[in-house]
């Protein structure tokens, strides 16, 4: 666990933004929620770099990493994505969710759920 993880942290305003942007409405968001000092989340934003590894090169799919304690997201009973606990994540295209996880999955699946919306 001593690897430095590297998938960039954004408020949930910023990323609502961001997906509900036009401008955005080919691109593939790859959005992780996490919490700080949780031993699953931890294990699970490593697994998340190495699927963004995976997709460096292709503009058309993005990495965005929420903390769900500073967001306070998981209190949202209402909140349309459901975040009440972490890690999860959740695969959006066209401002539409198309695949979602929580806990603990391997990058093969992680991978797969992109590839399987990509043009």
């Amino acid at each position: 666990m001593n690897k430095e993880v590297n998938v960039k942290k954004y408020t949930w305003d910023e990323v609502q933004s961001t997906i509900e942007n036009r401008v955005n409405s080919s691109v593939i968001f790859f959005v992780c929620f996490t919490k700080s000092n949780d031993i699953d989340s931890l294990t699970m934003l490593n697994t998340y770099e190495e699927v963004e590894e995976q997709f460096k090169h292709n503009s058309n799919v993005k990495f965005m990493n929420v903390d769900i304690e500073k967001t306070n997201i998981y209190k949202d009973i209402n909140d349309s994505y459901k975040i009440w606990q972490s890690p999860k994540f959740i695969v959006i295209y066209n401002n539409k969710v198309k695949r979602s996880g929580s806990g603990i999955y391997p990058k093969e699946i992680i991978i797969d759920f992109i590839e399987e919306n990509l043009e």
